[in-house]
């Protein structure tokens, strides 16, 4: 033991239950019973999870120790671990009730597959296995416990199609067939209960060995809540229970208006819209085209390029909403494929498509639209051109200034009054370098708001354009109130500036908002000014 350790006789204790053999303790000069008092119901647990037989053999003997606290916590506990040993100790002693907590100790059993541990529970009249309705064969076979199931369904007490088959569609929910399949042997189990809804499980989650193995069965009804199963299937791309479900002439793939092909088509399942699209009853077009239109929306472009191969689908119906769609969520690739199709008009929706995609900056398909003489860019009052600016997309900017029939100056430049409000400079330099741009329009708003966002870069390009007028009132007063320095000191040394009319007032609002640094900017600039001045005179 180590002698730091102030706890000795606690540190015997634990090694006592590591031995596997009580007797080995009988070598050490110290005595066992000196150490008793050490012990607690802890020691009991560690026995139980540790797998130690003799250490628990021994603790059960120490009348201070009570194995079924805690509501026979102990036995539920060691039901779950693979000790049968251990658990028959624990049912010798006729302090523990195997039958406490609602019979927890066989369902904690069964839930970790533990056959032996359930067959020697149910050796114990105390416990029913159909309690609580039955969770024990409930939670074996949704965890695909077979030889505990079948164990169960030997107990005339237990009941496998309780809570309506759950049991069974539990299992093929999870995919475990073979406990499906020795569920189907008993004559109580409905495959067919809840309108089929183990098959219909079983294909939600791709389980085709258990959808052929229900499908077997002459209860079950695979077609059942109008074709739900190869819906599901489709939806969630289990593309081999699809094919399964497809071969089965009750099916019908096109149910609830082709839902099935739509959904498939919405999460880009390629093959399995591929599989639904052989079967002549399923009608792609169905609900305005809305596979396509679903598909283009997620970018899914093999499923639109699949799609598009069959002559019913139209890429431009909904007023050509697929192409819209698609540009509209950012998918470019998807919106190149449906602009290779002649029916696909990209000017619809007053041209939509070109105004999201140079609010995207999606440059290239915005040069692409522009090459499609039906596409107008400066529709909706230059909106294409005013929302890439306003969002600082410089080459999309670059690329739409070079058509002419976009106006930069359109609504009274709000182009690069917004560029200057967000503090793009890039987008700003490359306005200003087009003489239809007037960046003092509006009474020279522009610098007043680069100023008051602190865009110093913007102000120093403003500053150098002879059309803006600097010596606006409030210019020097807008940087100070919001502290901006940097944009106070450039303002105060610009010759075109009349920095004395305006320190008072943007003293004022600098001191307000707190601002020292540009209230000490302001009167150095004042002292300088007298000391000019007193040159002078």
């Amino acid at each position: 033991m180590d002698a730091g350790d102030g706890h000795p006789n606690r540190q015997f204790a634990i090694l006592r239950l590591t031995c596997k053999l009580w007797k080995d303790m009988g070598r050490l000069t110290l005595s066992v019973d000196s150490f008793s008092h050490c012990l607690t119901s802890n020691d009991l647990l560690l026995a139980v999870k540790g797998g130690h037989v003799e250490s628990l053999r021994f603790l059960l003997t120490r009348k201070e120790l009570d194995p079924s606290c805690e509501d026979n916590q102990l036995i539920s506990i060691a039901s779950e671990n693979d000790s049968t040993e251990i658990v028959r100790l624990l049912l010798d002693d006729n302090r523990i009730d195997p039958s406490a907590a609602d019979d927890r100790a066989i369902i904690s059993a069964a839930k970790h597959g533990r056959t032996d541990n359930v067959q020697l529970l149910l050796s114990d009249r105390r416990v029913d296995p159909s309690s609580k309705n039955d969770q024990v064969i409930r939670v074996a076979a949704s965890r695909g416990h077979t030889e505990t199931v079948r164990l169960l369904m030997s107990d005339s007490r237990v009941d496998p199609s309780a809570e309506n088959n759950v049991a069974i569609r539990e299992a093929a929910f999870r995919g475990h067939t073979e406990t499906v399949r020795l569920l189907l042997t008993h004559p109580r189990v409905d495959p067919s209960a809840e309108d089929n809804q183990t098959t219909i499980d079983a294909a939600s989650g791709g389980h085709t060995e258990t959808v052929r193995l229900l499908m077997s069965d002459p209860r079950v009804d695979p077609s059942a809540d109008d074709s739900y199963a190869i819906i599901s299937s489709a939806t969630w791309g289990y593309s081999e229970t699809l094919r399964l479900l497809l071969s089965d002439r009750r099916m019908d793939p096109s149910a609830r208006d082709n839902e099935a092909i739509i959904e498939a088509a919405s999460r880009g399942h390629t093959e399995n819209v591929r599989l639904l699209l052989s079967d002549s009853r399923v009608n792609p077009s169905a609900q305005d085209n809305q596979a396509i239109v679903s598909s283009a929306d997620q970018g899914h472009t093999e499923t639109v390029r699949l799609l598009l191969t069959d002559h019913r689908v139209d890429p431009s119906a909904r007023d050509n909403d697929a192409i819209v769609e698609a540009l509209c969520s950012g998918h470019s690739e998807t919106a190149r494929l449906l602009l290779s199709d002649a029916r696909v008009n990209p000017s619809a929706q007053a041209n939509q498509a070109i105004r999201y995609a140079a609010l995207l900056g999606l440059t290239e398909m915005v040069r692409l639209l522009l090459s499609d003489p039906r596409v107008d860019p400066s529709a909706y009052d230059n909106e294409a051109f005013t929302m890439a600016a306003s969002d600082g997309r410089t080459e999309t900017v670059r690329l739409l200034l070079s058509d002419p029939r976009v106006d930069p100056s359109a609504l009274d430049n709000y182009s690069i009054r917004m560029a200057v409000s967000a503090g793009y400079a890039e987008t700003v330099q490359l306005l200003l370098s087009d003489p239809r741009v007037d960046p003092s329009a509006r009474d020279n708003v522009a610098i007043i708001c680069a100023a008051e966002e602190g865009h110093s870069e913007i102000v120093r390009l403003l500053l150098a354009d002879e059309r803006v007028d600097p010596s606006k009132d409030g210019l020097i007063r807008s940087a100070a109130a919001s502290g901006h320095a940097d944009i106070v000191k450039l303002l105060l040394s610009h010759p075109r500036v009349d920095a004395a009319a305006q320190i008072p007032e943007a003293e004022r609002y600098a001191e307000q908002g707190g601002h020292t640094e540009v209230v000490q900017l302001l009167n150095d600039y004042k002292r300088q000014m007298s000391q000019v001045h007193a040159m002078r005179f």
